[in-house]
């Protein structure tokens, strides 16, 4: 018995973004190319991780304020004893980068991996970096329907 998938007839624009941490910074750089290029109107968002949250600012179409996000992200508002590497850091190794590659080697060793904790306690004590930018209601406001698949349901 042979399947044949149903022709829709019309292309489909769709943004597919990974997840993985600082790779969110690549995609805001590929979202800047294609908007560049005037190939940012998409028909479909999807993203896990750090690309879901992109891709709620793409939807949103606040790329400003997504570049914003991704200049200012400091390590430690993402992992316990994060740092920052910025050029020239082993040429010009302080004290101070010392202490930190300690502490953060030994919260992985400890942990067996890094401690994302800290944007979890920020949530909890209410500083959600998503409710800066108003998308929870701008995502409301931009839900399109795909047909096939059920509407999307506001969990709470």
């Amino acid at each position: 018995m042979a399947h044949h998938l149903p022709q829709l007839g019309i292309m489909k624009r769709a943004l597919v973004l990974c997840g993985g941490g600082s790779l969110g910074s690549y995609e805001v750089g590929a979202w800047r190319f294609l908007r560049e290029k005037g190939l940012d109107d998409f028909d479909i968002v999807t993203g896990t991780s750090i690309g879901a949250i992109n891709g709620a600012l793409v939807v949103s179409g606040e790329f400003e304020k997504a570049e914003a996000l991704w200049k200012t992200v400091e390590a430690d508002k993402i992992i316990s004893n994060g740092i920052n590497f910025y050029d020239g850091m082993w040429y010009n190794f302080t004290k101070a980068d010392f202490n930190n590659l300690v502490a953060l080697a030994k919260d992985y060793v400890k942990n067996g991996g890094v401690d994302i904790s800290p944007p979890h306690r920020a949530a909890r004590q209410g500083d959600r970096p998503a409710q800066g930018f108003g998308l929870e209601d701008r995502l409301r406001d931009h839900h399109r329907h795909v047909p096939g698949l059920p509407a999307a349901q506001r969990r709470h």
